[in-house]
């Protein structure tokens, strides 16, 4: 995943519209960027804004009790992050997903019939393809398992990975190492040398049975003793002259047995020779 553009309007103190594009200057040439400024500048709503436009959640209500907070919301609702006073806002993040493709991400909200002291409403999300505008996902809980999908990572392995600035460096300190080794992999793309871990693992394990079954096979053959088979080696040698002298003898009685052959013939053609003379 790579980010294009951030933008939003009317979250916590940041009441204007705003706007950061890191594809263009002077941010995409600026290489390591710092957000900075006093304390309720509004540094931290950026990173929330970035985080309800992919996830519906923010970083700073994922610690605070489940009790009621203002305008009757749970204190950990996130639509709590509109500006007090304002009838609408939104968050809206340009990406690049897992398949190279970019795409937009829209959070909003709003109160009824457009005014201030309105009613809050559900909070709306939407994702679209920014090559032809094609709309993923349909209810919110579809478009958010379409931008898991794309981005790679769930909201905890984001807020971890991405969000570490924010004092959530020891939440993945305090993970544990599947959960460690599962996130560096994503955010790396290094999943495949995992695969070919367990491949080489299985492959030997495999091989070692193989192995292991033609041993088994193996020890079940009976073998001579030692003295039983220097007796059968003076046995075989024994065998072998005898073969061979077998095999002289053959060849001398098969000469002998071409020779009366011949003889015969050469008398049988002597007797027709003389009885036409």
């Amino acid at each position: 995943m790579r980010l294009l553009a951030l933008r939003g309007e009317n979250l916590t103190s940041l009441a204007a519209p705003f706007a950061l594009d890191f594809d263009a200057p002077p941010l995409a040439g600026a290489g390591l960027l710092a957000i900075a400024g006093p304390t309720g500048a509004g540094k931290t709503t950026l990173l929330d804004a970035l985080c309800l436009a992919l996830f519906d959640r923010m970083p700073r209500l994922e610690r605070v009790e489940a009790d009621s907070g203002t305008d009757g919301l749970a204190a950990g609702d996130v639509r709590a992050v509109l500006r007090h006073g304002a009838a609408a806002g939104f968050a809206e993040v340009d990406f690049v997903g897992q398949d190279a493709r970019a795409y937009r991400a829209r959070w909003e909200v709003a109160r009824a019939r457009g005014r201030a002291d309105g009613r809050l409403q559900p909070q709306r999300m939407r994702l679209t393809a920014l090559a032809d505008g094609a709309v993923l996902g349909g209810t919110r809980t579809e478009t958010l398992a379409e931008i898991r999908r794309l981005v790679g990572l769930d909201f905890d392995q984001f807020r971890r990975a991405v969000l570490l600035a924010q004092g959530e460096f020891d939440n993945f300190l305090r993970a544990r190492a599947p959960e460690r080794a599962a996130l560096l992999e994503r955010i790396t793309g290094t999943e495949i040398y995992s695969a070919l871990s367990i491949a080489a693992f299985e492959r030997g394990r495999a091989e070692r049975a193989e192995i292991e079954a033609l041993r088994q096979q193996s020890a079940a053959i009976e073998t001579l003793p030692a003295d039983a088979r220097a007796a059968a080696v003076v046995a075989e040698a024994q065998a072998q002259g005898a073969l061979a002298a077998a095999r002289t003898l053959a060849d001398a009685l098969a000469r002998d047995q071409d020779w009366h052959t011949s003889d015969a013939t050469l008398a049988g053609e002597q007797a027709q020779a003389q009885a036409q003379a």
